[in-house]
C-alpha cells in the first residue's frame, strides 16, 4: 500500500516520506473486512542518530498501535489488527508522536496481509488455589493460550542466544570479562555495570540451567562489587564502570535481593553449598548493620516494620521503592535462612501489606518510589516509571507460587490490565501518573513484558491480549535493550512456567509438601511436682522440625515432636503450651493446650468397710452388696410387693 500526503519526501535511504515533527502523519484510504484480522507491516528507519524514532498506527482515528525503528537503516515493524465495525472502507494513519528534536522518522511503505477470522476470545484463566511452590506446577500460559510447547521452547532459546550471545553492537548485553572465568551484564545506555543486571543475569542463568555463565557472573560481582570490610561489608556497589571500578559503593536492594535468591536456587538445582554460604552470608549482612553505633550512616537493608528500604545509607534509607518488595523470594528466606526466619516470613507478610498501600485504587499502578506508608515520594518518582513497571509483576509471581494474599492478588492483576486495556495492547505508553495520566509514549517492551506476567494472577480475558502482546513483541535490540531485554527474557520465563523456585532437594515443588498437623497437642493436669507431656503428629516432605513454645515463647532444647515439661509449680498452672511445625515448603503452629496445675492430689474415698456395729450381708462390703441386689433385680428375683 502506498501512503500519500506525506510531511516530506526523501530519496535516501529509500524513496519515502518523512515526517519530521509531533502531529505530522500521512493517510490512506484502505478497503477492510469487518471480523477479519490483518496484519500490518511497515518499513522505515531513523533518521539523524539520536533516539528510537516511531509512528502511531491509527485506524479511523483510533490508536492501534506505536511502531518503532532504533537504526538509520531500514528495518520494519509489525502488529496485528482487527477490524470490528464500520463498512469496508477504512482510513489508515500514521502519526508522529516521538519527536524530540533529534531525530525524524522515515516510511518506506506498509503492508497490509488478511491473517484470517478474529479468533473468538479465550475463556479467563483460573488461577489455581495452590501455589506453584506447594503443587510443583508452573503454568504455561502462552501453551493455554493456543501456542505449542515447541514453539514456546524456540521462542526462549532465541531470546536466550539474541541477548547473551547475539550481535555485540546490536543484541548482546552478556559480555565477557578480561579473565577466562569472569562476565558482566553491560547496561548499554548507561556504559555501566549495575547490580541490578548483574543479578538479574545469574537468575536467568539458573533457571535456564546455564551454570557456566552464572559462575562467571557471580565470578565478577564478588571480585568487583562486593565490599569486604568497612561499614558496608557483605553489601555490593550498584554501579561500576566497564572496567570494573565501582562509580557508587552504596547497595541497591534488589541487587541483593536477586543475588541472594539466585545463589540460594543455584545451591539448590546444581548442589552446591557455596553457594547457599554465599546467600546466606547476604542475608546476615542484611539485618546486621545496626547492632552497635551506625557507621558512616549505612543502615540494614530493611527497617524495624520488616520493610525493605529504597538504599541502606543515610536518608536514602527513609523511604522505600515498591519493585524492591519481592514477597515471594522473602518467603523462601523464612524457611531457608540459618538466622532469622521469623522476620523474613513477617518481611513477605510486610511486602504483601505494603503493596495494597501502594497501589491507586483505580489504576493499580504503584509509583516509583514511596514512604513506607504507601504515599509517593521523591519527585518525579511519585509516577509510575520504570522501577514501577515491576512492582504488579511481583505481586503476580508471589500469587502464583504461593497463593497468600490470593483474593487481593487476583483483583490487583485484574485492576492493572483493565487500566492498559483502555490504553490499546499495542499502543500504551511507558509512563503515567497513578491517576492514569500519560507521560511517555513510548510503548516498551520492558512493560509489556511485565504486565503479561499479571497473567498469572488474573482472572479475567485481558490476560490473553496481555500474554499476546508479550509473544508478538520482538526481542530488544540496540541502545536501549539491557533493561528491555532483562525484563523481556525473564518475562517470558514466568510467562512459561520456566522460572522456578529451586528447592533444596534439587526439585522445584512438588515432591516438597507443606507440613500438616494430624493429631494436636491436648490439655492436660497435674499435681504439683509432677512433670506433664504434649505431643503433636504432623506429617510433611521432608520431614519437619519441631518448636514447643511455652505461653508463645519458644523452649530451649524443645524439638521433638513431644514435650516433657520439667517438674511443675503451682505458678505453671494455666500455662499454654503449641508446637510450631516447620519443613522447607512451610510452617504451620499447631493448637495451644493448656497446663492445670493443683496443690495436692484430690482425695478418692475410702472402701466402706464393717464395724462393731454394723450389719454384715455376708458378702464382704456394702458395694458387694449393691451388686448382688442389682443382679437379682435382673433376674427378677426381688419382686415389688403388691397392694
Amino acid at each position: 500500500m502506498a501512503i500519500s500526503g506525506s510531511a516530506g519526501t526523501i530519496t535516501a535511504p529509500f524513496s519515502g516520506v518523512r515526517l519530521y515533527a509531533n502531529e505530522a502523519q500521512v493517510a490512506s484510504a484502505v478497503t477492510l473486512t469487518h471480523g477479519r484480522r490483518y496484519q500490518v507491516v511497515v518499513r522505515g528507519a531513523r533518521s539523524g542518530g539520536g533516539t528510537k524514532a516511531g509512528v502511531t498506527l491509527r485506524l479511523d482515528g483510533a490508536v492501534i498501535a506505536n511502531l518503532g525503528f532504533t537504526a538509520d537503516t531500514p528495518s520494519t515493524d509489525s502488529v496485528l489488527m482487527d477490524v470490528v465495525g464500520g463498512g469496508s472502507s477504512h482510513q489508515l494513519e500514521l502519526r508522529l508522536t516521538t519527536d524530540n528534536g533529534s531525530n525524524d522518522t522515515d516510511i518506506d511503505w506498509v503492508g497490509i496481509t488478511d491473517a484470517g477470522v478474529i479468533p473468538p476470545p479465550l475463556t479467563p484463566p483460573v488461577p489455581p488455589s495452590v501455589g506453584a511452590v506447594a503443587s510443583g506446577i508452573y503454568r504455561n500460559l502462552f501453551v493455554e493460550a493456543g501456542h505449542s510447547a515447541q514453539a514456546v521452547n524456540d521462542k526462549v532459546q532465541a531470546a536466550w542466544q539474541h541477548l547473551f550471545y547475539g550481535d555485540a553492537a546490536t543484541q548482546r548485553v552478556f559480555i565477557q570479562g578480561s579473565v577466562a572465568d569472569e562476565a558482566y551484564i553491560w547496561d548499554v545506555g548507561n556504559n555501566t555495570i549495575v547490580s541490578e543486571g548483574m543479578s538479574y543475569g545469574m537468575m536467568i542463568c539458573v533457571q535456564l540451567d546455564k551454570r557456566t555463565e552464572f559462575e562467571k557472573l557471580w565470578n565478577y560481582t564478588k571480585r568487583h562489587m562486593r565490599h569486604n570490610g568497612g561499614a558496608r561489608d557483605g553489601y555490593f556497589a550498584w554501579q561500576l564502570s566497564t572496567n570494573g571500578e565501582i562509580r557508587d559503593p552504596n547497595p541497591a536492594s534488589d541487587g541483593e535481593a536477586y543475588f541472594a535468591t539466585s545463589l540460594f536456587f543455584a545451591a539448590h538445582r546444581w548442589n552446591v553449598p557455596a553457594f547457599e554460604a554465599d546467600a546466606q552470608a547476604i542475608l546476615t549482612a542484611m539485618l546486621n548493620k545496626e547492632n552497635g553505633p551506625i557507621q558512616d550512616s549505612v543502615r540494614n537493608m530493611f527497617n524495624a516494620d520488616h520493610l525493605v528500604v529504597f538504599t541502606p545509607y543515610a536518608n536514602a534509607a527513609l523511604f522505600s521503592d515498591p519493585s524492591y518488595h519481592l514477597p515471594a523470594f522473602f518467603e523462601l528466606w523464612g524457611r531457608w535462612a540459618t538466622a532469622d526466619r521469623s522476620f523474613w516470613t513477617q518481611a513477605a507478610n510486610a511486602s504483601r501489606a505494603y503493596f495494597h498501600l501502594a497501589a491507586h485504587a483505580t489504576t493499580g499502578l504503584m509509583p516509583d518510589y514511596a514512604n513506607f506508608d504507601g504515599t509517593p515520594t521523591g519527585g518525579t518518582h511519585v509516577d509510575f516509571r520504570f522501577d514501577a513497571w515491576r512492582a504488579a509483576a511481583n505481586v503476580a509471581v508471589d500469587r502464583a507460587w504461593f497463593a497468600a494474599d490470593s483474593t487481593w492478588q487476583t483483583a490487583h492483576a485484574n485492576r492493572v490490565l483493565a487500566f492498559f486495556a483502555g490504553q490499546g495492547w499495542s499502543a500504551y505508553g511507558n509512563q503515567f501518573e497513578l491517576d492514569g495520566t500519560q507521560l511517555g509514549s513510548d510503548h516498551s517492551p520492558g512493560l509489556v513484558s511485565c504486565n503479561a506476567v499479571l497473567g498469572l494472577s488474573a482472572n479475567t480475558g485481558n490476560a490473553w491480549p496481555a500474554v499476546e502482546a508479550l509473544w508478538s513483541t520482538p526481542i530488544p535490540s540496540g541502545q536501549w535493550r539491557y533493561y528491555d531485554g532483562m525484563l523481556y527474557l525473564m518475562g517470558l520465563l514466568h510467562v512459561s512456567g520456566k522460572f522456578q523456585a529451586w528447592m533444596p532437594d534439587g526439585s522445584s515443588g512438588g515432591s516438597v509438601v507443606a507440613p500438616v498437623i494430624t493429631a494436636q497437642p491436648t490439655n492436660q493436669g497435674v499435681i504439683s511436682g509432677a512433670t506433664a507431656s504434649f505431643s503433636v503428629t504432623a506429617t510433611g516432605t521432608p520431614a519437619p522440625t519441631y518448636q514447643w513454645q511455652k505461653n508463645s515463647v519458644a523452649i530451649s532444647g524443645a524439638t521433638s515432636p513431644t514435650y516433657t515439661t520439667p517438674a511443675t509449680v503451682s505458678g505453671d498452672n494455666g500455662a499454654t503450651y503449641r508446637c510450631v511445625v516447620t519443613n522447607s515448603a512451610g510452617t504451620v503452629t499447631s493448637a495451644s493446650a493448656t497446663l492445670s496445675v493443683t496443690a495436692t492430689a484430690v482425695p478418692t474415698p475410702a472402701p466402706a468397710t464393717s464395724s462393731s456395729n454394723s450389719k454384715s450381708c455376708g458378702m464382704g462390703s456394702l458395694a458387694a452388696l449393691g451388686a448382688l441386689l442389682g443382679l437379682m433385680g435382673m433376674l427378677g428375683l426381688l419382686r415389688r410387693e403388691q397392694r
